[in-house]
């Protein structure tokens, strides 16, 4: 058990390394699956490659025997609680994590070196009032007084960084926090993250590999387009290590039959001078089209990398960028060999049917039994369509809107079955539900008809069309 001070000299020892974490970080390569069929979830399997930095070891002296230290590796999400996170070094052993309330008081530690650092340098200070806004910052709830009402509605904002015309002239310390890079990239992020620090037993300069991985929710919203194949489907996954190592790479692969019809990687940047720290607004980006993009600067080539192949996208980053963070978009699509052209084949197979039966309305009264289990036929072929038990849970929440297309489409020679099979003889009443059938069969084939059009259109690759803007 760590004492409150060896966890404050942890965090006050990795303030420098912190800041040269690209130099140290060597590789980061995260992969995005969904590997559990039953569960709304999408899985985050992530290894970093990396050399020990020089730190302060915890509980001992780094002459005497093998030292263990705590290094500051990655950000997690604070809320919601990350699902099966799971922490291995590479021979697959299970590397125990720091309590929230031992990784609070260690992340504060650090906030705090790097604000005395950076006043320092300034011939300034860190005062009482905000020390305690970089403790709440990093989610310490250890100090003596009640933050002002003022303070209490604005949790969870870096006080510090707001523009003076919302709370009035900023203090000398406080513009010079807003002026440094890492202090703000870092008490931007950890409102709604908290630093992941790796124990780690070696030497300083030893190589090592850790793996983490971690479940996250993945929700589709019903009422969109998309369920019927209409528009792609968007997705954004956040990637806030990507400033953080040398080269960053990240896989993302979709569960059949969905496809990856379009990628794109974004390169964001903190709204400091808008006083708004925590908000990132992207800067520059890469789609599939372009595959890499190259961007030269004082401090280097940038080289930014997107490209997708059926259910596999791909993305790189290598180059300068050291306080930025990422995200990369994806738009998917409903393959249409597995869904699709089977159910469009299959509608337009049953409007032709109701047509004719419709118009034929007397000769089919006099062959009604043939033409009864001929309709019958049309539900139970339809039936694999609409379950299809093997399918992603993520799958059947993404087509449901094509499902109930197509169990409407069984429905209606059912229904039409029905109405012969109790019709006395030619009747109006008889003629209209026949009608009616006819029309909703062949809008509903439609529908089908132009997920399958679109399938293979532009309008599929929303980030790589001359009229895309990513953002």
């Amino acid at each position: 058990m760590y004492t409150d001070d060896q966890l404050r000299m942890v965090g006050e020892s990795a303030a420098r390394s912190i800041a040269e974490r690209s130099k140290w970080i060597h590789r980061r390569v995260e992969q995005i699956t969904f590997p559990l069929p039953s569960d709304r979830v999408y899985r985050r399997d992530i290894s970093i490659d990396f050399t020990i930095p020089d730190l302060a070891p915890i509980g001992g002296d780094r002459n005497q025997g093998t030292p263990r230290y705590y290094v500051p590796l990655s950000l997690l999400e604070r809320w919601p609680p990350l699902l099966r996170l799971d922490l291995r070094n590479a021979e697959g052993v299970p590397i125990p994590l720091l309590t929230s309330d031992q990784n609070a008081i260690t992340d504060a530690a650090l906030l705090r070196a790097i604000a005395r650092d950076v006043l320092k340098r300034s011939g300034l200070s860190l005062n009482e009032e905000l020390e305690e806004q970089v403790n709440r910052l990093a989610g310490l709830r250890e100090f003596d007084r009640q933050p002002p009402p003022r303070e209490r509605v604005l949790t969870g904002t870096l006080l510090s960084l707001i523009p003076p015309s919302t709370l009035g002239r900023r203090s000398p310390e406080s513009e010079a926090l807003a002026d440094d890079d890492l202090f703000v990239e870092l008490a931007g992020a950890m409102p709604r993250t908290t630093l992941l620090w790796l124990r780690v037993e070696g030497k300083i300069g030893d190589r090592e590999v850790v793996k983490l991985s971690y479940d996250a929710p993945f929700r589709i919203n019903p009422r969109s387009r998309s369920v019927f194949g209409l528009e792609p489907l968007i997705v954004d996954f956040q990637a806030p290590h990507l400033g953080g190592s040398g080269s960053y790479h990240l896989a993302v692969s979709v569960p059949p039959p969905l496809m990856i019809s379009d990628s794109a990687l974004l390169l964001m940047q903190p709204q400091t001078a808008q006083g708004t720290p925590h908000v990132h607004q992207p800067v520059t980006g890469c789609t599939s089209t372009q595959q890499s993009e190259d961007f030269v600067s004082s401090e280097g080539v940038l080289s930014l990398y997107a490209h997708n192949e059926a259910r596999d996208a791909r993305f790189y980053v290598s180059g300068p960028r050291t306080g930025s963070q990422g995200k990369v978009r994806i738009a998917t699509v409903v393959e249409r060999s597995g869904l699709i052209r089977p159910g469009t084949m299959a509608g337009l197979a049953i409007t032709i049917l109701l047509a004719a039966i419709t118009l034929r309305l007397g000769e089919s009264l006099k062959n009604r039994e043939a033409v009864v289990t001929t309709l019958l036929v049309a539900p139970a072929l339809l039936a694999y369509l609409v379950v299809r038990p093997a399918d992603h849970v993520v799958v059947g929440q993404y087509v449901g809107g094509l499902r109930r297309v197509l169990i409407l489409l069984g429905l209606l020679p059912l229904t039409s079955a029905v109405a012969l099979a109790v019709a006395h003889g030619w009747t109006c009443a008889l003629k209209l539900i026949l009608a009616a059938a006819t029309l909703i069969a062949a809008g509903s084939t439609l529908i089908l008809a132009a997920a399958w059009w679109k399938g293979g259109s532009g309008e599929m690759r929303p980030f790589s069309s001359s009229k895309a803007k990513v953002s």
